[in-house]
């Protein structure tokens, strides 16, 4: 039993190895024997710190739990003598018991990481894919439904009827979640179903987030169109993107959505414009359109060298990066004076043969056996202004990473000069940081770790990180960062990986530790576009304003992570915010006036009001001050007239 201390700084009852304060039923524990509960004593490594301990006895891993002689048993083993005492009791009574004694418990601080099971952040590769377009679809579909709520655009009942069907989704998603399926670690029919609920699942967002549009953007008898660009970011972002023309080119330039200089065309019927839309709102194209610079292609040496505003990379004929760097700045993230010279984006094959279950582990000496995969660029032909295809390679004017899409790969390796000895990976509601080296058993266990859309290697004044859309294996050894793409184990589903995969990721350098808000808003970026869509002229308001900010934070290092309708369906809605960089800070919370709030006050995860917040007015804005701990989670309840 330990007390670990979470990344919000704060402490957690739980217990976290097998024989410390619960012996659970790995197989099968069928209470035949005395000896049975006699071993939960024996194997108690907490003797003198704890009084209670527990017995989870039964058909496990999915065989059904106890039966009725089971239980039978365990009555006769309540009073024996020589055995210990047994009573049944549920969880919360268990661990209510433990909270009493928590003063005698050990303490953990950092990360509680499992020795075992390094392949379940791989395996399946699609299963992840569709858990990360889920969670994004889920959490736009919530904030559009609930600007439509607020703005009373739609009926209560078919509100209600929306929420109820956002609802059904998320128990799909999060069953999905439950053990073995999203590891990647169950049989192959229980895939077929998981396609099945998360086909579901983006259907329904698909249907909610239609009609949120078609409220707040469409007029049934209005022929005009305009377009508009919507952000559920909430910070403004700025990218290239693809305008769709077919069949619509002549209301595109009469609603003065595509003139001139202000789009590149590439092909037939691919056209593509800079646009910036402000935080968690939308904004008019027309008002939205940018000149930036262009993008700069040469090819010599046998390398292309490419250059934005933001960066500049060379990359040879294999499509390895050799050379990557800030815009103007001095230092190299692949080249150092006295050090060899590092490689960005090998695709490199391993060797996968684990000891013990299949899909569940792979071994570190797996990375012995690497083979470098890379292939020559093809030019494709597609540069233009702000955006140029080679082959796998992305690269857009305004971006501050260099993409790739990969049709099916093994790993992605990044290798630098320097020897950063902390590796930083993005985390729920947070970040973890692991050593690079292999000082230690520990450290040499975590040579495949888990991240989620970002890891990054920093040093003072320099670093890159690698982004990703649906990845969530990483390897972090000296110099070299690695992104674990595909795997295709052979149990227990045979059919693992089979088949082709497409998926994206992208090299970021910025100047180090200081740059690591940049690194978590990009990542987001990465994995959330901007959304084009038409929009009736007359009811696009502000006219004036060409958009609207629906919520948005001021002050660095803070998250929006959800604007949801509150579970009560009393029409309110609640905010989530979180402290993403492990430091102290204030942010103020900008919400609409249009229209305003009448209230707002802290509450927790069941939405149950804490404490009542003062709301602050400021010319269209209203706002409240938010003090947050590190990694601080704060929801925000805000009732509306």
């Amino acid at each position: 039993m330990h007390s670990p201390d979470e990344p919000a700084r704060s402490s957690l009852l739980r217990t976290v190895t097998l024989e410390t304060i619960m012996t659970p039923c790995l197989g099968s524990h069928h209470l035949r024997r005395v000896k049975e509960a006699i071993h939960t004593v024996s194997n108690l490594q907490d003797k003198g710190r704890v009084s209670t301990s527990a017995f989870l006895y039964g058909h496990g891993d999915g065989g059904g739990g106890p039966t009725r002689t089971m239980l039978e048993r365990g009555r006769r083993l309540k009073d024996v003598h020589g055995c210990p005492r047994m009573q049944h009791m549920s969880p919360s009574a268990f661990f209510e018991r433990l909270e009493a004694e928590k003063h005698n418990l050990c303490r953990w601080v950092g990360e509680l990481y499992l020795e075992l099971h390094n392949g379940t952040y791989t395996s399946q590769a699609k299963t992840k894919s569709q858990n990360r377009q889920c969670e994004f679809a889920l959490r736009d579909a919530e904030l559009l439904l609930a600007v439509v709520a607020v703005k009373g655009k739609m009926a209560k009942k078919k509100l209600h009827l929306h929420q109820d069907d956002l609802c059904d989704a998320w128990k799909k998603v999060l069953l999905n979640q439950f053990h073995d399926v999203i590891p990647g670690t169950s049989i192959g029919r229980v895939y077929c179903d998981a396609d099945r609920l998360y086909r579901e699942a983006l259907d329904t967002t698909e249907r909610v987030r239609d009609a949120c549009f078609s409220l707040l953007f469409k007029e049934q008898n209005e022929k005009e169109e305009s377009m508009v660009v919507v952000n559920t970011l909430p910070w403004p972002v700025w990218q290239v993107v693809e305008v769709e023309e077919e069949g619509r080119e002549e209301p595109c330039r009469k609603a003065g959505r595509l003139e001139g200089e202000a789009t590149q065309s590439v092909g037939a019927g691919q056209r593509y414009v800079a646009v910036e839309a402000a935080g968690m709102g939308w904004a008019r194209l027309s008002s939205s359109c940018l000149n930036p610079p262009p993008v700069t292609v040469s090819f010599s040496n046998n390398k292309y060298t490419l250059e934005n505003q933001y960066m500049r990379a060379e990359i040879n004929m294999h499509g390895t990066v050799e050379s990557l760097r800030v815009a103007g700045g001095s230092q190299d993230v692949f080249r150092r004076d006295g050090s060899p010279a590092g490689l960005g984006n090998q695709l490199v094959l391993f060797d996968d043969i684990p000891l013990y279950w299949d899909a569940w582990d792979t071994m570190d000496y797996h990375l012995e056996t690497a083979r470098v995969m890379n292939t020559k660029v093809r030019s494709r032909n597609v540069c233009g202004r702000w955006r140029c295809q080679l082959s796998i390679l992305t690269w857009s004017s305004g971006a501050k990473w260099t993409g790739m899409r990969v049709a099916s790969s093994s790993r992605s390796r990044s290798t630098l000069p320097s020897l950063p000895e902390r590796a930083t990976f993005d985390s729920q509601f947070g970040f973890v940081e692991r050593n690079t080296h292999s000082n230690t058993q520990w450290d040499s266990a975590k040579f495949e770790v888990c991240g989620h859309k970002w890891a990054d290697l920093s040093e003072p004044g320099l670093g890159v990180a690698v982004l990703n859309d649906c990845k969530y294996g990483w390897t972090a050894r000296g110099g070299t960062l690695m992104l674990s793409l595909l795997r295709s184990p052979k149990a227990p589903d045979a059919n693992c990986d089979m088949g082709a995969h497409t998926f994206s990721y992208a090299l970021m350098p910025h100047k180090g530790y200081g740059d690591r808000a940049r690194v978590q808003r990009h990542a987001y970026e990465f994995n959330n576009k901007l959304t084009l869509l038409p929009a009736s002229v007359g009811l696009v308001p502000h006219a004036s304003r060409g958009g609207e900010v629906w919520f948005s934070l001021v002050g660095d290092g803070a998250m929006i992570e959800a604007v949801k309708l509150a579970e009560d369906k009393s029409g309110d809605v609640v905010v989530r915010v979180y402290e993403t960089l492990g430091n102290a800070t204030c942010v103020r919370l900008q919400v609409s006036q249009q229209p305003p709030p009448l209230k707002a006050c802290l509450c927790n995860g069941l939405e149950e009001p804490l404490s009542d917040l003062t709301l602050c007015h400021d010319d269209d804005q209203v706002f409240v001050d938010l003090a947050l701990s590190p990694f601080k989670i704060a929801n925000i309840r805000i009732t509306y007239g």
